[in-house]
């Protein structure tokens, strides 16, 4: 009976512990942040992200390739208890330019003469 005692004690003490967020030599705001960061991390495209953490206030930072990936990596911080306001220094990265394809930037002449062909008066050239 001792025994058993003894494990309850010792189990009722861990569950305090943590309840008050002491957990491997951890200040809360270490804690959050490496919960923030394995939240991330499940992610290929948010492991990038930085993550700052002070009076449990997450500032994510960096650049993300779409506004999924930012909204994804807001709400990967908010879901971490804890935490009590989210800052996001996230920047999407610049779009796609639709600039023809294998022109390096360049306008095709012949291109532009196509555009500027005018039909005659039976819609023929």
């Amino acid at each position: 009976m001792t025994s058993s005692r003894a494990t309850t004690a010792w189990l009722a003490t861990v569950l305090a512990a943590v309840a008050v967020g002491v957990s491997h030599g951890q200040s809360p705001d270490q804690q959050i942040e490496t919960q923030v960061t394995q939240a991330l991390r499940e992610e290929a495209v948010l492991r990038s992200v930085t993550v700052s953490v002070q009076e449990q206030v997450v500032t994510l930072g960096g650049p993300v390739p779409s506004l999924w990936a930012k909204e994804t990596a807001i709400d990967a911080a908010r879901g971490v208890e804890q935490v009590r306001f989210v800052v996001s220094d996230l920047m999407i990265a610049r779009a796609e330019s639709d600039e023809p394809v294998g022109t390096g930037g360049r306008q095709d002449p012949t291109l532009l003469r196509l555009h500027h062909v005018r039909p005659d008066r039976h819609g023929c050239r």
